[in-house]
């Protein structure tokens, strides 16, 4: 037993080294996926009592370098939304929106980057649930989502956008030009 406690103990001493090279520099955690000038185009679709439907396009114009610990890359782009609803027979809506938009992206290890982006946006709507009614609205617009790149120009997005009344969600695919 005194033999077995003491190959563990030399083991745990060898093996410390190993597991200490890891570093904790801030810098290597968070990293961008975006250069200047890139352009990016965007589609997803979902489900929500209905089809949703985001597509859009993006050109990087910049970075901040925080402190050369965290990079964030700003852009211009526009998104076009439309959602239909059904309600089983009873009524059918549907929604359509456009805006541009100024987005920012925080990119972090494991080829994950994050992004939020604002603007204002028109948005019709049309439906005949109760009566027929039609709307055309301008109002705040905004975009989120996450980007899994799986290759230095395409990735796997999951993105929440509303425009206005129109609110979708969808999962799709990111490519760089």
């Amino acid at each position: 037993m005194k033999k077995l406690i003491f190959i563990l103990f030399v083991l745990v001493v060898f093996a410390l080294p190993l597991f200490a090279q890891t570093t904790n520099d801030p810098s290597t955690y968070f990293k961008s996926y975006l250069k200047n000038g890139d352009l990016s185009i965007y589609a997803s679709i979902g489900w929500w009592f209905g089809l949703c439907v985001n597509a859009g396009a993006e050109l990087v114009l910049g970075e901040w370098n925080i402190a050369n610990i965290l990079p964030i890359d700003f852009s211009v782009g526009a998104r076009v939304l439309y959602e239909g609803w059904s309600y089983l027979g009873y009524g059918v809506e549907t929604y359509f929106g456009a805006a541009p938009m100024f987005i920012i992206h925080i990119g972090t290890f494991g080829n994950f980057d994050f992004y939020e982006g604002v603007g204002i946006g028109f948005a019709f709507y049309n439906g005949d649930f109760y009566y027929n009614y039609k709307s055309f609205e301008i109002g705040v617009a905004a975009v989120s989502g996450v980007t899994w790149y799986l290759s230095s120009n395409l990735g796997l997005i999951l993105e929440y956008a509303y425009v206005g009344w129109v609110s979708t969600w969808g999962v799709g695919v990111t490519l760089k030009i």
